[in-house]
C-alpha cells in the first residue's frame, strides 16, 4: 500500500489594479505558474511531476491539485470572472509518497 504525505499551501494574488477580469480558462495559466515556482524549489522532481507523474495500474497521476481561485466581490460577466478585490486566493494540495 502507498503512503502519502500532504502539503497544503494559500496562493494569495494581489493584482495592480482594484478591479480585473479573469477569464474562465484560468487553470491553465495558475498550474503552469504553481508548476514554475515548484521548479525553482526542487527542479527536477518537478520535471518528473509534469512529464512522467507517479504510476499505479496503467495510469500517471501528477498528484497536485488546487481550488478555483476565492475572490469576495466578484461577478461573472460574458468573457470571464470580474473581480473589484485586492486579493483573491486559492488553495493548493500536493501529495507526496
Amino acid at each position: 500500500m502507498l503512503e502519502f504525505a500532504s502539503m497544503r499551501f494559500r496562493i494569495s494574488l494581489h493584482p495592480e489594479k482594484a478591479k480585473f477580469k479573469l477569464p474562465y480558462n484560468y487553470n491553465y495559466p495558475l498550474a503552469s505558474a504553481i508548476y514554475s515556482f515548484l521548479y525553482q524549489g526542487d527542479a527536477p522532481f518537478t520535471n518528473f511531476l509534469h512529464d512522467e507523474g507517479f504510476h499505479h495500474d496503467g495510469k500517471a497521476f501528477k498528484l497536485f491539485t488546487f481550488s478555483p481561485l476565492f475572490s469576495s466581490r466578484r461577478k461573472a460577466v460574458r468573457d470571464g470572472l470580474e473581480s473589484h478585490d485586492r486579493g483573491i486566493e486559492s488553495g493548493l494540495l500536493l501529495l507526496l509518497i
